[in-house]
């Protein structure tokens, strides 16, 4: 009698349980998915809407592309390309997760990174929507850095149609025209990366050593730190670090410890980069460095 009793109750704790949510679903989906494809319009604050493609394949695999850039990862090595610049730099596969929170891509970070949405504020089910054609739900979530976020979860795949983040003065909306859960990376995906002719290849965080340094090296640091939140097209706050004239207005050339830029990312917990991992030692004295002898635009 009492075995019966315990079955019962086992059975109607589970007939009771909730069923997930569509966020739910959507987080549930992508972080058990083996691969992922995806194609996105993406619109940053009035600028024109772009497209980009993203595959995601694990353990830590990425191929992701839009008009001006290009980031690559095969598990080992982590590529980002300036297509205007043409150029490069190469880091380990920590930096696959920083990338996958950026705004553009954010929704999709699921795929490597459950445990950072499962630490989330309970987001707040809003609105029925009709997106691309498909009812969906909308959910509000604010980040830890204090971007707000909104998602679009299809209500019959439990998958995101689109997203808003802003952050700032900034928002960028994102529409999923397609995306496709897999068990591998579509045939001819290519993780490996072949530099474009003439590219050249800059190294993070360069030591200023007793060289001279130049701003070459000041604009890889700030490309891989601060993009693409401080952007030409997303300038979050108002500030912009991806030209040399953007740059200058938060530095005083010959005084490091009177430029913001040098004050946000010093100290025991520096307030910059939000959501990634602190410049290092070394790239702080290459931009202290290089502030100090003027900062040129002599590259």
């Amino acid at each position: 009698m009492r075995a019966g009793i315990v079955l019962f109750s086992i059975f109607l704790l589970g007939w009771l349980k909730p069923a997930p949510t569509p966020f739910e679903k959507h987080v549930s989906a992508l972080s058990t998915a083996k691969a992922l494809q995806a194609t996105l319009t993406v619109q940053r604050g009035l600028d024109a809407p772009a497209e980009e493609v993203v595959v995601l394949e694990k353990p830590n695999r990425l191929r992701a592309e839009g008009p001006g850039w290009l980031w690559v990862s095969d598990g080992t090595v982590f590529i980002a390309l300036d297509k205007k610049a043409n150029e490069y730099s190469e880091s380990g596969p920590e930096s696959l997760k920083p990338r996958m929170s950026s705004p553009e891509l954010w929704a999709l970070s699921p795929f490597y990174d459950k445990k950072a949405w499962d630490e989330l504020p309970t987001p707040q089910a809003g609105a029925k929507r009709t997106v691309l054609g498909v009812k969906t739900t909308e959910y509000s979530v604010r980040l830890k850095d204090g971007a707000q976020a909104r998602v679009m979860i299809e209500d019959a795949t439990g998958l995101a149609k689109g997203w808003t983040y802003k952050a700032g003065d900034t928002e960028v909306l994102v529409m999923v025209r397609s995306m496709k859960l897999l068990d591998a990376a579509p045939d001819g995906t290519s993780f490996s990366f072949t530099p474009p002719e003439g590219a050249k290849k800059v190294e993070e965080g360069l030591s200023a050593g007793t060289a001279p340094v130049r701003y070459a090296q000041v604009r890889q640091v700030l490309m891989g730190a601060c993009m693409p939140c401080h952007s030409r097209n997303s300038r979050t706050a108002g500030y912009e670090f991806e030209t040399y004239e953007g740059t200058l207005r938060s530095v005083r050339p010959g005084d490091p410890d009177g430029s913001l830029l040098v004050r946000v990312v010093s100290g025991s917990r520096p307030k910059m980069p939000q959501g990634r991992a602190p410049l290092t030692a070394e790239q702080v004295k290459l931009l202290r460095d290089w502030i100090a002898a003027g900062a040129k635009q002599d590259s």
